[in-house]
């Protein structure tokens, strides 16, 4: 790996922790479909696959999914989208990771324009070199195409590059290009994380510069 590694990191789960606005937002667009999940469900898998592929699995019928996808941005886009908060230390890694040299970018499966003002707003883009999302029509919605094509986009060797994120949806992600990737288990994906087989795994923000460093020391 190169001396100067790019890091493309998750935002939902591993900068931040959404879950109040966005499951409130899944309850939002399911009360005005008259659909209602599973007793006991409390909707926190929702949170890191695209939204299309999740409104499905509650049980809106398919040719109601696109009018959910709308009921779901009315709602967040009304103000839920900042109701949620940095994760305790996430500053202060993301900080560490820059100033170790790093280049850094924001990879997110949500719509970036929404990802864009989220990140301004609770003052963590400035510590990344740019921001990449999916586009509203679901566009690089999967981890993997994303990865791919912000690889390309930077003429990144998947070899210097190092994901981090919180579910196996960003470990596979990167693993389909070529990437190797640190879970971060303070997110929605524990349960499921260590499966995934990710290449470290951290359980405090304050761990993600000696595994990113660690890591980067290594042939892939």
């Amino acid at each position: 790996m190169s001396k100067r590694a790019s890091l493309l990191v998750d935002l939902d789960g591993t900068i931040v922790e959404p879950a109040a606005g966005i499951i409130g937002s899944v309850r939002h667009a399911l009360n005005e479909l008259g659909v209602a999940p599973k007793p006991g469900d409390d909707l926190r898998w929702v949170i890191g696959p695209p939204l299309r592929s999740v409104l499905p699995k509650i049980g809106v019928p398919a040719d109601q999914v696109e009018r959910g996808v709308a009921l779901y941005r009315e709602k967040y886009t009304g103000g839920l989208m900042y109701d949620a908060e940095v994760y305790d230390g996430m500053r202060e890694a993301l900080s560490a990771l820059r100033d170790d040299g790093f280049r850094m970018f924001i990879c997110t499966s949500k719509p970036h324009v929404y990802a864009r003002k989220i990140a301004a707003h609770f003052g963590v883009l400035e510590f990344f070199e740019e921001l990449h999302g999916a586009e509203l029509d679901g566009v690089r919605d999967n981890k993997g195409d994303l990865i791919a094509w912000m690889l390309a986009l930077y003429g990144i060797e998947p070899d210097d590059a190092i994901m981090i994120g919180d579910t196996p949806f960003d470990v596979e992600g990167a693993r389909q290009n070529g990437v190797r990737c640190v879970g971060v288990s303070w997110g929605h994906g524990q349960e499921r994380l260590a499966a995934a087989n990710p290449a470290a795994i951290c359980d405090q923000p304050a761990d993600l510069l000696d595994a990113v460093r660690r890591l980067a020391r290594e042939p892939a």
